[in-house]
């Protein structure tokens, strides 16, 4: 999951370019070799937040990543994390204040379908998505 924080100042432009390939980016920078660890931007969900009056903030896009731990990942996540900076500084160009924020974390995801919930935890990631498409 992607959250893209941004303020007034940012352009549909901008904002249009990050929605187009920010899911394949981020699915090709945080996919790894451990089980149930690699990603297509299918698997990548990205939500545009626009700043609110009380947001407190001293950058124009904050892209905030939400991504199952998994030990490869942890290992190399500054590298990983340096190629999606590097998309989204050519999206941003030099006119706005940015911030890319990878967060690894042990999760849980519950899928509803009906009245029989799915579960998900980080070493279920595959059989979540292609349960997700059908």
């Amino acid at each position: 999951m992607v959250f893209v924080f941004h303020s007034e100042r940012v352009d549909d432009l901008t904002l249009d370019g990050l929605r187009e390939d920010l899911p394949r980016r981020v699915a090709v920078a945080l996919s790894c070799d451990d089980p149930d660890g690699h990603l297509d931007s299918r698997d990548v969900e990205v939500r545009f937040v626009p700043h609110g009056p009380r947001d407190v903030t001293n950058y124009d896009v904050e892209i905030v990543i939400y991504a199952n731990h998994f030990p490869s990942r942890a290992a190399s996540l500054m590298q990983r994390c340096a190629v999606i900076d590097e998309y989204v500084k050519w999206i941003t160009g030099d006119h706005f204040r940015y911030y890319v924020w990878p967060f690894l974390g042990q999760a849980v995801f519950m899928e509803g379908r009906g009245t029989r919930p799915v579960a998900m935890n980080a070493g279920s990631a595959k059989s979540w998505s292609r349960g997700r498409r059908k």
